[in-house]
Order: C-alpha cells, then sequence, then structure tokens
C-alpha cells in the first residue's frame, strides 16, 4: 500500500510537473506574440509617421520625398484623360516646389495635338551645367502631356548656322511658345497669349523650368475645376 501511494505520488507530481511547463510554454507563446503584434503595430505606425514626414501638400498637388537612385526628388503624380484613354504622368523635380521663389506671371495652356516651340539662345546658356537636363525634362514634360515639343531658337545667326527654325513670339499665335533666354534676373512672364518668356540668371534653368511645369499643371487644374462648375 505504501509502495503504491508513493508511485501514485511520483506520478502525480510528474503530471503538475507537466502541466506547470505547459502553463509556462503557453505563457512563453502569449508573450512571444504580444511581443510581435505589439512590435508589428510600432512598425506601422513608425511606417505611417515617416511616409506622413515625407508627404506635403503645395498649392493643392501632393508631394512625397522621395529618391531616384541616389538623387532626392519630388514625387507628383497625376491622371488625364486624353481621345478616350486615361493616362498618368509622374512629375519628378529637383527642387522642392515650397522653396521655389522663381517669380511667374503666366497662365499656361497648350493646345493638344500641335507642336510646342522650345526656343532657346544656346549662346547665352550653354556655360550652364542643367541646360541639356532642363530642357530635356521640359521636352519629356510636355511630350507625356500629349503635346509635341519642337526645338527651335530666336536667335536669327543661330537658326542659320545651325539649320534650325527660327520662333519668336510673333511666329505663331496658334501654338505654344516657350522663348528660354540669360538674362540679369530669373523669372517667367507671358508676353503674348500663347508665348512664355523664361529669363535664367545665375544658371537657375532647371528651377525655372521646374517652376513653369508646376505652374503648367495647376493653370490645367483650375481649367478642369471651372469647366465642372
Amino acid at each position: 500500500m505504501e509502495k503504491k501511494a508513493r508511485k501514485k505520488g511520483k506520478t502525480s507530481g510528474k503530471k503538475e510537473e507537466k502541466i506547470g511547463k505547459k502553463v509556462d510554454n503557453t505563457k512563453q507563446l502569449y508573450w512571444i506574440f504580444g511581443t510581435m503584434a505589439f512590435l508589428i503595430v510600432v512598425l506601422l505606425i513608425s511606417s505611417s509617421v515617416f511616409q506622413s514626414l515625407n508627404r506635403f501638400e503645395y498649392e493643392g498637388l501632393i508631394f512625397t520625398k522621395e529618391r531616384f537612385g541616389e538623387i532626392p526628388v519630388f514625387h507628383h503624380y497625376y491622371f488625364y484623360n486624353y481621345n478616350g484613354q486615361q493616362y498618368k504622368f509622374n512629375l519628378y523635380l529637383r527642387n522642392d516646389p515650397r522653396s521655389n521663389e522663381i517669380p511667374i506671371n503666366s497662365e499656361i495652356e497648350y493646345p493638344l495635338g500641335k507642336f510646342a516651340y522650345i526656343s532657346t539662345n544656346i549662346t547665352g546658356l550653354e556655360e550652364c551645367p542643367q541646360t541639356t537636363l532642363a530642357v530635356a525634362t521640359l521636352s519629356a514634360f510636355l511630350t507625356n502631356n500629349q503635346i509635341i515639343p519642337k526645338g527651335a531658337t530666336f536667335n536669327r545667326e543661330e537658326a542659320a548656322s545651325l539649320d534650325v527654325e527660327y520662333v519668336d513670339c510673333g511666329t505663331y499665335t496658334d501654338r505654344t511658345t516657350i522663348l528660354i533666354q540669360d538674362g540679369s534676373e530669373t523669372k517667367i512672364e507671358q508676353k503674348t497669349e500663347m508665348c512664355h518668356v523664361i529669363t535664367v540668371s545665375n544658371c537657375q534653368i532647371l528651377l525655372a523650368i521646374e517652376k513653369f511645369e508646376v505652374k503648367s499643371i495647376l493653370d490645367a487644374r483650375e481649367r478642369a475645376r471651372i469647366e465642372k462648375s
């Protein structure tokens, strides 16, 4: 009887020990899962906060700070309809639009399906390291918005020597003309209904082009708003 009692006691003790271990393991699992859930929540919150810090609004346009390879950029995208199809355009700026203080006095509109002339004075801008990039950026902006860019010059000597078309603000009245020239102050002005002059000082050509692109988007959005109302 005594041996059976001792055996029974040992068995009972082992069962209690197993139950205790099982309880401890369950607690550990709950703790692990709870910690994992907490970390996931923290990561989600951190990600949301990080994204909000890299997201801002400028004149009603939403921009995000991103990196294009090694280059920091400011990204905005929008959708538009053309000939029954919807297109998406991604705008990438090198400069923060909030701090771009280039003065602009232009109402910009592009007749779709026609040429938009980019007329430059190469002689005055060839020494600026960002000239090629800026003109290419403007050309890509027009192309991706269903506008046909065409290079020209408003310098008659350059037109003859380079065999390119001479275009100034009086050449076309039904097509957009964008004159890019050097000057004493960087600014953007509307000379005629369809002609805009971008004057560049201190090689601020990319800054001026980006200002012009953003204003083009804002003006198109305002026209669409008026048409809907």
